[in-house]
């Protein structure tokens, strides 16, 4: 086993300690040794030397292959190899340095060239993923600060996030190998245009991916990630925002748009359209969907088990100012979310939808409703318009609150508006208008005021959904204050749907009339 060296002050202590006394005949004991000891940094080994073979470090001193070098000798090899060792060290910070300023000079050049506005294609800014296009620099052209970056020893350099851009003129070509390169913080920007079975899964725990110079069209085109969907999103806080999700099909009838496995995903103007669903999520107790101005249209299918948008166990589910249509089977909504926020959308099955219920919580939990224009279709598969506990309460507290929603039922036959279908939960139901034949089946507590049944007549244009009342209507000025019932989340009538898929703030006015729409 090799021994460590010891460092010349050390020896140099030794030496002067044990050795002074027999200075002055160390010429004739070195003259007695001969030269049987064998040179500083020579490669000679002995036979026996443990690490005979192998290659020693520049400046380490070899085995003597005689007698023990002189003490003075050795404190003179140690002062040289340490001499050799901080000449080593110098020379190696010193290329250290040149590789630093060489990488960072590269990334400076690198996002000088990136930051210029990226020029639309011959399709006029439409990115055919199929169409064959100029080659597009290597993926591995795509620099991270942090390689320029020198670090402390010890310590891992920080990275800073990078924007990569796809498209035919991008950095990147396809949307999946955008998914591959991502890390943690970056944004990915995808070029408008039509993206043709380019299916990807997501897996960042922080990612912002958003369309650039219109809308980025994705078509499943037969195609799925890990058979779920155009997109699996796996991994932390997602924001995801331009986007068209198109024709999501697969095996077991449940392709999705986005299929969320676990994390936090945040939608923002955004369409699915066709998809078995429109977004599908696992059951992940912690995870949560926030949905802010998309558009869910013809999504389901007539088997009854996909959905426009189909929640599992999450912890929350937000949308607002979203546009929810045309059931091919299924619901419009379904959410078995401990908390759900439903506030200013449009949920219309419209002419030839047939979804079952249009909003649904079957497993309870706190649903607040609030701010709502819902619309069942002649042709609907359910007498339901809004379900509340059909399959059974699977979390603590189950609440229903129902706050200026505007009902409309067109199926001939009427049918319930809101039917709640278990005892033990609590309903707050204010300031609703309830359109058309039906009414209301509630097991459990229910708590109730300025709710009206008018007839269609009162409102400006219902056959194009203008839903705003008439002047004349005699539910003008009805409303009630909406003071929950102590220990509920407050809820508040602040703002209004606007077609297509945005809200706008209600007016100010002494006086609130019931509905989704004030005059």
């Amino acid at each position: 086993m090799r021994r460590a060296v010891d460092s010349p002050r050390s020896l140099a202590t030794v030496a002067g300690r044990k050795w002074l006394g027999l200075l002055p005949v160390l010429p004739a004991l070195a003259l007695l040794a001969g030269c049987g000891s064998q040179p500083i940094g020579s490669s000679r080994m002995s036979p026996d030397d443990p690490i005979a073979g192998s290659v020693r470090p520049a400046g380490q001193a070899g085995r003597p292959t005689t007698k023990e070098l002189d003490p003075l000798e050795r404190v003179a090899a140690a002062e040289r190899a340490a001499a050799e060792g901080a000449a080593a060290q110098r020379a190696a910070a010193e290329e250290a340095a040149r590789q630093a300023a060489e990488l960072a000079e590269a990334e400076r050049a690198r996002a000088a060239a990136t930051t210029r506005s990226v020029p639309e294609s011959a399709t006029n800014g439409r990115a055919d993923s199929n169409r064959r296009a100029p080659a597009a620099p290597s993926p591995l052209a795509i620099a991270r600060p942090e390689a320029g970056r020198a670090a402390a020893p010890g310590v891992a350099p920080q990275r800073m996030p990078v924007t990569i851009r796809v498209g035919p003129a991008g950095q990147v070509r396809s949307i999946a190998e955008a998914a591959r390169l991502a890390k943690d913080g970056d944004t990915v920007e995808v070029q408008a245009g039509e993206y043709r079975g380019d299916v990807a899964v997501w897996t960042q725990k922080k990612l912002t991916i958003k369309a650039v110079g219109g809308r980025a069209v994705l078509i499943a085109d037969g195609r799925s990630a890990e058979g779920k969907g155009i997109w699996v999103v796996r991994g932390g806080q997602l924001i995801v925002e331009g986007f068209d999700f198109v024709g999501a099909r697969v095996p077991d009838n449940n392709g999705a748009g986005i299929r969320l496995d676990r994390g936090s995903l945040e939608v923002r103007d955004s369409r699915f359209i066709e998809n078995e669903n429109g977004i599908l999520t696992g059951n992940d107790k912690v995870s949560t969907l926030i949905l802010d101005r998309c558009e869910f249209t013809r999504n389901g299918h007539p088997s009854g088990q996909s959905h426009g948008l189909y929640v599992g166990m999450i912890e929350r589910l937000e949308i607002r100012g979203s546009y929810l249509s045309q059931a091919r089977g299924g619901h419009l909504l379904k959410s078995r979310a401990r908390i759900n926020e439903i506030f200013y959308n449009r949920l219309t099955d419209e002419e030839g939808g047939q979804a079952s219920y249009e909003l649904e919580f079957p497993s309870g939990g706190e649903a607040r409703v609030v701010g709502n224009l819902i619309e069942q279709a002649p042709t609907t598969q359910n007498s339901t318009i809004v379900s509340y506990g059909a399959e059974g309460y699977k979390w603590e507290t189950n609440r229903l609150t129902l706050v200026h929603n505007t009902i409309i039922n067109r199926r001939q036959e009427g049918g319930n508006f809101l039917r709640v279908f278990r005892a033990g939960a609590a309903v707050f139901s204010a300031n609703n208008l309830f359109v058309g034949r039906g009414g209301i089946a509630i097991l459990g507590d229910i708590r109730e005021g300025g709710n009206a049944a008018p007839p269609i007549r009162d409102f400006m244009a219902p056959g194009s959904y203008d839903f705003r009342p008439r002047k004349d209507a005699a539910f003008i000025g009805g409303a009630v204050r909406t003071d929950v019932p102590e220990g509920w989340p407050p809820v508040k009538f602040d703002r209004m749907y606007r077609h297509p898929r945005e809200s706008v703030a209600v007016p100010s006015s002494k006086v609130m009339t019931p509905g989704a729409f004030q005059p």
